[in-house]
C-alpha cells in the first residue's frame, strides 16, 4: 500500500492516543425484540484505506441534540449527523488538542462539550507532555473553543484511592 502525505499526521501525538483503539466502527441500534433498527455504514465516516488520521478512530458517544441530530466523537474530530446518516458537520479538533474520547454533549446554549487531550501540556513540575484526554472543552458549532476545563487542576491526579462502594470515604 503506498504511503500518503496524510500518514504522518499521527506525529502530533507520538503515543498514538486513540489510534490504539483504531478499528472499523460498528454502530447500531437494537430494539427490545433483538431486531436491528438502525446501523451506520462504516464507510460513511471511516476510511480504512488511505490512513488519513481524520477519517480513522473508533466512533463513540452518540448523543441527541435539540434539533434531532446526533453528535459523536471519532479520534481527532467530532461529527454531527441525522438519524438517516446524513453528515451535517465534521469538525477537526481545535489547535492544541489531540484525541477525543467517549462523548460529546450539547449544552443548553447549543455549544458542545468534548473530552480531549492537550498537545504539549505544561505540567507543574516543568515537564511538557501529551495529556491523556483530561480536558473538557466547550466549542461552538463552528468548532471554536469557548471554554476549557483542565481536570488536572480540578481533580487530584496523584490520588491513590479509587472511588467505589468499597471505599466510601474516597
Amino acid at each position: 500500500m503506498p504511503k500518503t502525505p496524510q500518514m504522518s499526521k499521527s506525529a502530533a501525538n507520538p503515543s498514538g492516543g486513540s489510534l490504539a483503539f483504531e478499528t472499523i466502527p460498528l454502530n447500531y441500534v437494537v430494539d427490545t425484540q433483538g431486531e436491528f433498527r438502525w446501523w451506520l455504514e462504516p464507510q460513511a465516516i471511516y476510511d480504512g484505506i488511505n490512513y488519513d488520521i481524520a477519517d480513522r478512530g473508533y466512533a463513540m458517544g452518540f448523543f441527541p441534540t435539540k434539533s434531532g441530530t446526533y453528535t459523536f466523537v471519532q479520534g481527532q474530530r467530532w461529527i454531527e449527523m441525522n438519524l438517516a446518516g446524513r453528515i451535517v458537520a465534521k469538525h477537526p479538533l481545535p489547535p492544541g488538542y489531540i484525541d477525543l474520547s467517549h462523548a460529546s454533549w450539547e449544552m443548553p446554549n447549543g455549544n458542545i462539550l468534548l473530552r480531549a487531550a492537550k498537545y504539549r501540556y505544561h505540567r507543574p513540575d516543568g515537564q511538557i507532555v501529551q495529556s491523556v484526554r483530561d480536558f473538557i472543552i466547550e466549542v461552538d458549532r463552528s468548532g471554536n473553543v469557548i471554554d476549557e476545563w483542565d481536570l488536572n487542576t480540578i481533580l487530584d491526579p496523584t490520588r491513590s484511592s479509587r472511588t467505589s462502594t468499597s471505599a466510601p470515604s474516597a
